[in-house]
């Protein structure tokens, strides 16, 4: 199962689990968003959360990807796992983090909690609700969980 996180936390699990990425050009010292349109929204968001592209480019080399379940149609969610560089798997520390993304009503199902909230029924119907109200309006919705292992 998989826990929520605070605003700041997301924005640094959608930095680490994103499939944009952002290139230097050498010459002029400007940095350009390569990928997807909502991969590019999600990464230009994150970055002004976490409060600029060095925090980004930290945080890629802090915490490499150690594996990958990429996107597709059938689970529509994708997995990214990531730890901190040279730290050796410890039971008692769990450096690995795990970061899953993609439609609510999959990765919902992943939850046992939301925030500090344990997954109740009642909470599952609030949260899908605000859900529809949102793509009632013709916005684009995804979910971001995390867990610790």
């Amino acid at each position: 199962k998989v826990e929520g996180s605070t605003a700041h936390g997301q924005a640094a699990m959608q930095r680490l689990h994103s499939k944009s990425s952002m290139a230097a050009n050498e010459w002029t010292e400007t940095w350009k968003l390569i990928g997807s349109p909502t991969e590019v929204a999600i990464l230009r968001a994150s970055i002004d959360v976490l409060g600029g592209s060095h925090v980004w480019h930290d945080m890629r080399v802090k915490y490499p990807t150690k594996f990958e379940i990429p996107f597709n149609s059938d689970n529509k969610w994708m997995l990214t796992v990531h730890a901190p560089q040279d730290v050796a798997y410890k039971a008692d520390k769990r450096p690995y983090k795990v970061i899953v993304k993609g439609a609510p009503e999959r990765v919902l199902d992943l939850c046992d909690r939301c925030g500090v909230q344990d997954m109740t029924p009642d909470l599952r119907r609030r949260i899908d609700t605000m859900l529809q109200e949102l793509m009632s309006e013709g916005r684009r919705v995804l979910c971001l969980a995390t867990k610790t292992v």
